[in-house]
């Protein structure tokens, strides 16, 4: 009997043997023939755990565009009473969105889907886990950023590019609050939604980044860092939607420094040619100032008011000609009110040059 247990045992192992083999272990690496052969690859793995993977170019390249913004991302929490002495501590129901630091001084950027209100209390998580409440709140409602104020000297800084800079199908890298990183691409750089609505507004933002993914609330605002590790813009909404740089630079410069900020105002409403399909209207640049509107696309209050017509096109602003890539609204951001700007129309087949003053 005993013979025979053996006899049954040893092709017992085997057979385990040759079904691990088959079926469980198809990396050639960890594939044996022996039990002593076994052995020898733990051995290996056991003595190898330490040595690292080398990376190609575009994985170093991520690798540093992380290590290289990581330190000015930071977490953003809703305000927490802790009693002295207190073991309570900021958890994930308490969590809000990402943020990014915009000057050494404490100036931190996000969005309104994050500090939802300029009354609410905010805690600031940094990178180097040093937690600091929020001592300023304000919104821009515009563009949907919130900049929040911590007291804090010295800290790491964003760097920015612009979207001039950015090419569809470039990679962006977004930061969650548990540490993840996402890697998307650009699938749209001026992504406007149709609408039913074609008519905007010289006071709107209506061109976004689109990136190719959607996003979990943990990513909310994160910043996008290209692979050279400078912030391209922050994520807006779930569904990749993405507020770039451009439209935010001015308003930053006035809040750090302390000022007011107030855009500048056009008032007027207009077709925007780059996304118009329409086969009577050739035009592919530019926006139109609408004939079927009772206004003629131009506000009462508008400082165009006597100066543009109806059925006018703006093609150009000062140096800056109007298309997919530059839009009015965009344009008008870095001037402030009082400016006097060059404005070059078609009318009537011919091209004119009209100064307006911004009000």
């Amino acid at each position: 009997m005993i013979v025979l247990f053996t006899v049954l045992g040893f092709m017992g192992g085997v057979v385990g043997e040759l079904w691990v083999n088959s079926f469980l272990l198809q990396d050639p690496y960890l594939s044996f023939k022996t039990y002593s052969d076994l052995s020898k690859r733990i051995d290996d793995l056991v003595a190898n755990r330490v040595e690292k993977k080398s990376l190609n170019e575009g994985e170093a390249a991520i690798q540093s565009a992380i290590v290289k913004a990581r330190p000015a991302i930071v977490s953003i929490y809703k305000s927490k009473n802790f009693a002295k002495n207190s073991l309570a501590s900021l958890t994930d129901e308490d969590f809000l969105g990402m943020g990014t630091i915009i000057t050494n001084d404490g100036w931190i950027l996000t969005n309104d889907q994050v500090a939802t209100s300029e009354k609410a209390n905010y805690y600031v998580v940094t990178n180097a886990h040093q937690l600091l409440p929020a001592k300023q709140v304000i919104a821009d409602e515009n563009t949907s950023a919130v900049f929040l104020k911590v007291e804090a000297n010295n800290f790491p800084v964003a760097e920015f590019v612009r979207k001039e800079e950015l090419s569809e199908g470039q990679t962006l890298l977004a930061f969650s609050g548990s540490g993840g990183v996402f890697v998307s691409r650009i699938k749209d750089l001026n992504y406007a939604p149709l609408t039913s609505s074609v008519v905007r507004s010289s006071e709107e933002f209506y061109k976004f980044l689109m990136l190719e993914n959607s996003f979990t609330p943990e990513y909310s605002a994160s910043p996008l860092v290209t692979s050279d590790g400078k912030m391209a813009g922050f994520i807006a909404d779930s569904d990749g939607r993405a507020v770039p740089m451009n439209y935010l630079l001015e308003t930053m410069k006035a809040t750090t420094q302390g000022q007011v900020w107030t855009r500048s105002y056009l008032g007027l409403t207009f077709i925007d040619l780059s996304e118009f399909l329409n086969p009577e209207i050739a035009e592919t640049k530019g926006v139109l100032l609408p004939k079927d509107r009772k206004d003629g696309g131009i506000a009462a209050d508008s400082p165009a008011k006597g100066i543009l017509q109806t059925g006018d096109i703006i093609i150009r602003i000062e140096k800056e000609e109007l298309s997919e890539n530059k839009n009015l609204s965009e344009l008008l951001s870095y001037y402030k009110p009082g400016e006097k700007l060059k404005f070059t129309v078609k009318r009537g087949g011919e091209e004119k040059e009209l100064e307006i003053i911004l009000k």
